[in-house]
């Protein structure tokens, strides 16, 4: 199974519009979550907003598939089995770092959680997760998180990004 293309910089950036027939399909996301409902939920909800995406049942899923298959953004539960999200986050963080994730060398990973305190979010931003959203998630509130950050990817994949032009990190809380 081949990824789609990464979308190119013409993507209707100047005016701030997105294509989704044709752009957001672009985008591959992984989701991480061990709930088989929550994962059904989520997976429903990329569908209909238009995105690409797979699921795994925890970290060390997530890690293998981060070793084989680009993709364009994570969607991180922070509670799971074998390897936890804050664990995989950190993992995910050291191997980009060290350049052994050839596929998803820039990937940014969001919290996917039903935490939602502000000691929860500070766990997550020390993790290196790049922002924070709430379980049960909102259509509209999904659509919004990934747009702040899949057209401001600063990468091709498999190439490093540019500090000068990579996402705001995730809100101080």
């Amino acid at each position: 199974l081949s990824p789609p293309p990464p979308p190119s910089a013409e993507d209707d950036r100047r005016t701030g519009k997105v294509n989704r027939s044709t752009s957001m399909k672009r985008w591959r996301i992984l989701v991480a979550e061990d709930n088989y409902i929550s994962q059904k939920v989520i997976l429903k909800q990329l569908n209909k907003l238009g995105y690409c995406a797979d699921a795994v049942q925890n970290g060390v899923e997530a890690l293998a598939a981060l070793d084989t298959i680009p993709y364009h953004l994570v969607l991180m539960d922070c509670q799971m089995p074998e390897m936890d999200g804050y664990q995989a986050t950190a993992e995910i963080i050291r191997r980009q770092s060290e350049g052994a994730l050839k596929h998803n060398t820039c990937t940014p990973v969001i919290a996917f959680t039903a935490h939602a305190f502000v000691d929860d979010m500070q766990r997550c931003k020390n993790a290196g997760m790049r922002d924070y959203i709430c379980k049960p998630v909102k259509s509209e509130h999904l659509r919004d998180i990934l747009t702040r950050w899949l057209p401001h990817q600063s990468c091709t994949l498999g190439q490093p990004s540019t500090p000068s032009s990579a996402p705001p990190p995730l809100p101080s809380a």
